[in-house]
């Protein structure tokens, strides 16, 4: 290919000898996709590259121990202010160590926890040299020296970035980055819309970004995958068709660099459901091992979607085991896109809670060229925020802290600055192991069984057989294990399932189950909280109440729901689900009274000016009898603003569902929807899939930026596009249909959330409808336009599907825009569920 376009070079990095293994040499790279090549260097499996930096200069060793030793050997670098050394095929086996000791007093250990067969750098120390002492004495430990890396003055180094690229605007942040040089390059995702495909990069990205390949470390966004697999990001990142590359693993897309003292994390959450991010999943686990084998003194984590974010997307709650990990490893910047604007978060903890000694800073910066997001909502712990400035990120890096800076494009004058420094991290652990259970608390019918599961967590390189077993079961209830016995991999986990099986005349009521683990002469050991219910009564621990309850001004009104058959105490994680509508909720307290009379605030007067609570809320209840009335109370506290409560639900089992349900899907995973299920769809846009919604608006609000629960729902073309009308229903039906449910006999119902918006164009011919077809059809929802604008909103429907007992039945749920007349029609759908009284 005769490419004669200019690529960007940074400046001023000489490399002495080879490029090592963990160390990335600079050099120019095509920009059409970037293919594994010697330009392009890949990490190896269970290695971290070092990037280059102005200034540094690297010498090759030659230093090969195997245990037993107790091997000693300095290397030095004549003037040089620092020394870095690389190791390779670090393998540390029980209480063996490695430590480097500098000629300026400071050292540093390695042990079990950094890995097996693991490539690094690790910090740099002060000074021209740096000892490295050896304690071996098991056979299968070693290690190799390969390199050293050094420089005359400072190891600071600049880091730039930004998320949702390109967008129309990218060329001006391109230019930015160019102006800002720095050693690398970040992305958090959404980097090249629509929909990230191969010619999506090829047209929209590479022209401007491509420039910096030679020095990025990309993460992808849920447009990415909006390219099955996201294999429009791989192709262009890695090469077509390669497994590995830049981008990380095909069909992973997480993993680590260093860049002087930094430890950088590239994160995967564009599509939960194709590489899932929740705690003990691979993406989870994989972190967690990665975190505790770093060797630098400071860390940041970049992805796509934010915990927290006061844009139009809603908070994106299933990354919160990502914070977790970070949070518990002393993490010091979390790094985000998704909401196109600018937030900067005060540190805090992954509940939300300001912390200033351990929080982690959340910096969202999804301002790389697409069109801009406005601030919908209130949110805690905000500092600095802009919603009409496309910029970068500038990130000035040293071994004990940063400063961030907010570059903005020519011609605009926002700008933003902050500094923070590194929390310490540890370099030493006792080989260990916890246990958890998840879900740590479960309900069962009698002649029933449920199920949770147990996970060994590796620390401080433990890898050792535990066997697992089960006690403290109430009458009538057994247990099996499967596997009994699980050996987590070093500083990872392994898992078990726990199935506890209830006669038909087990002992009801709520009983502690311990599950232990045992490995040589360590024990850990968890609680499962087990209820056993009567049967016939499965579905008792749960209540909608959906009649609307005015809220005058000043005023404390009530709504009541009544649970019966639900034995024992409520759950730790009991779930009260509100829906309140009302133009200022600053106003509002709101309470969940427990049948004694015991209230638990769920809301106190926060969000200011913000409309409505849609809000799922954990509460933990275990020391409230489940049986009786229980209220939702909420007090108006100043005058002007009035509301009602729209609906609320209570579940003291503790999830979304509990074992009364006969069916319920939230959209978080695939269950076997189909689309156009009978071939007669024609609507050519608009199209229901289930995804994360973005919202639009018109006279109003028209698609819900929001969903009931989690992130996904269906949604008639979840993207917004210029605004309401891009990507609605267009010029005819499109419909979707749920799997087969089979249904018990007894008394049935149907509950689910809707919303649905329609223009001044909309006209009766034009419609949002959900049928129920069994041996016959039942419309349960008929919404129609009326030539006047109906603005979207979470409403919930309930219907009787007694007449269906026994039967198989489907869910149709059909959206048209009649092709008479083009109309404004999207609609939503979340949280459907069927349970039997």
């Amino acid at each position: 290919m005769n490419d004669k376009r200019k690529h960007w070079r940074r400046a001023g990095v000489a490399i002495g000898g080879a490029a090592l293994l963990g160390l990335s040499a600079v050099a120019a790279v095509a920009a059409q996709p970037v293919a594994q090549s010697a330009q392009t260097p890949v990490a190896a499996a269970n290695a971290v590259p070092q990037v280059a930096q102005a200034g540094a200069t690297e010498r090759a060793e030659r230093h090969s121990v195997a245990g037993p030793s107790t091997a000693s050997r300095q290397f030095c670098q004549d003037g040089a202010a620092w020394v870095r050394p690389h190791f390779a095929g670090l393998t540390l086996k029980g209480a063996d160590t490695v430590t480097v000791r500098a000629s300026a007093g400071e050292s540093y250990t390695l042990t079990a926890t950094h890995g097996t067969g693991r490539s690094l750098s690790t910090k740099s120390f002060r000074g021209n040299c740096v000892t490295v002492d050896a304690a071996l004495s098991s056979p299968e430990s070693r290690f190799a020296v390969d390199s050293l890396q050094s420089g005359t003055a400072s190891a600071d180094v600049v880091v730039a970035g930004a998320g949702d690229i390109c967008g129309s605007n990218c060329t001006q942040t391109a230019d930015v980055v160019k102006t800002i040089n720095p050693a690398a390059v970040f992305t958090s995702g959404d980097n090249a819309y629509e929909n990230g495909s191969l010619s999506d990069y090829r047209t929209r990205y590479d022209p401007a970004w491509g420039q910096f390949n030679n020095i990025i470390h990309p993460t992808p966004g849920n447009h990415e995958y909006q390219t099955s697999g996201a294999t429009g990001y791989f192709d262009y990142f890695n090469g077509s068709g390669n497994a590995d590359g830049k981008a990380g693993p095909r069909g992973k897309g997480y993993y680590s660099w260093d860049v002087g003292d930094w430890h950088f994390v590239a994160l995967n959450t564009g599509s939960s459901s194709a590489v899932p991010v929740a705690a003990g999943s691979e993406q989870e686990r994989w972190l967690r091992a990665d975190l505790a084998a770093s060797t630098k003194p400071c860390t940041a984590a970049y992805w796509h979607h934010p915990l927290f974010t006061r844009g139009s997307h809603s908070n994106s709650t299933f990354v919160k085991p990502l914070w977790d990990a970070l949070y518990e490893h002393k993490a010091d910047l979390i790094l985000v896109g998704h909401d196109h604007n600018y937030q900067r978060y005060a540190p805090q903890r992954p509940d939300g809670t300001a912390d200033a000694t351990n929080g982690i800073r959340q910096v969202l910066v999804g301002t790389g060229g697409r069109a801009f997001y406005s601030f919908t909502k209130a949110q805690a712990n905000v500092q600095a925020e802009n919603d009409d400035t496309y910029g970068v990120l500038k990130l000035g890096l040293s071994s004990t802290g940063y400063r961030g800076d907010f570059v903005p494009v020519s011609g605009r004058t926002f700008t933003d600055t902050f500094t923070g420094s590194c929390k310490a991290k540890g370099n030493t652990t006792t080989p260990s192991y916890a246990l958890s259970a998840t879900p740590s608390a479960v309900s069962v019918v009698q002649g029933a069984s449920a199920s949770t599961k147990v996970t060994v967590t590796s620390s401080g390189g433990f890898n050792a057989a535990t066997n697992l077993t089960v006690s403290g079961l109430p009458s009538g209830v057994t247990a099996s294990v499967s596997p009994t016995s699980v050996t987590p991999p070093a500083n990872g986990a392994a898992e078990a399932t726990v199935t506890l099986n209830a006669s038909s005349t087990a002992a009801t009521g709520t009983a502690n189950v311990t599950v232990t683990g045992t490995s040589g002469t360590l024990t850990k050991s968890t609680t499962v909280a087990l209820t056993v219910n009567p049967a016939g009564g499965g579905g008792t621990c749960s209540g909608t109440n959906g009649t609307d309850v005015a809220i005058p001004d000043n005023t404390t009104v009530e709504s009541s729901i009544t649970i019966s058959g639900c034995a024992g105490n409520a759950s730790a994680t009991s779930k009260a689900e509100v829906h309140i509508k009302h133009t200022y909720i600053g106003d509002l307290v709101v309470s969940l009274v427990a049948p004694d009379g015991t209230a638990s605030v769920l809301h106190n007067k926060t969000g200011s000016g913000t409309d409505n609570i849609d809000q799922v809320y954990t509460v933990n209840l275990s020391g409230e009898v489940a049986n009786g009335t229980w209220k939702l109370r909420v007090q108006d506290v100043a005058s002007q603003d009035v509301g009602t409560i729209d609906t609320w639900s209570l579940n003291l089992g503790g999830g979304t569902s509990d074992p009364g349900d006969v069916f319920f899907d939230d959209f978080e995973s695939d269950k076997g929807w189909q689309t156009n299920a009978s071939a007669t769809d024609n609507a050519t846009t608009g199209k229901w899939e289930r995804g994360d919604p973005e919202a639009t608006t018109e006279n109003g609000d028209k698609q819900l930026g929001t969903t009931t629960s989690g992130v996904n729902n269906l949604v008639t073309g979840r993207l917004a596009g210029s605004g309401a009308g891009s990507h609605d229903v267009d010029a005819g039906r499109t419909s979707i249909t749920s799997p087969a449910i089979t249904l018990p006999s007894g008394t049935l119902g149907l509950t689910l959330r809707w919303s649905v918006g329609f223009g001044t164009n909309a006209a009766a011919a034009d419609y949002f409808k959900i049928t129920v077809v069994g041996s016959t059809s039942k419309v349960v929802l008929d919404q129609r336009g009326n030539g006047a604008h109906i603005n979207g909103s979470w409403r919930t429907l309930t219907a009787d599907l007694s007449e269906f007992a026994g039967q198989s039945v489907r869910i149709l749920i059909e959206a048209e825009d009649d092709t008479a007349t083009p109309s404004l029609v999207e609609a939503q759908v979340d949280d459907v569920k069927i349970t039997r009284a």
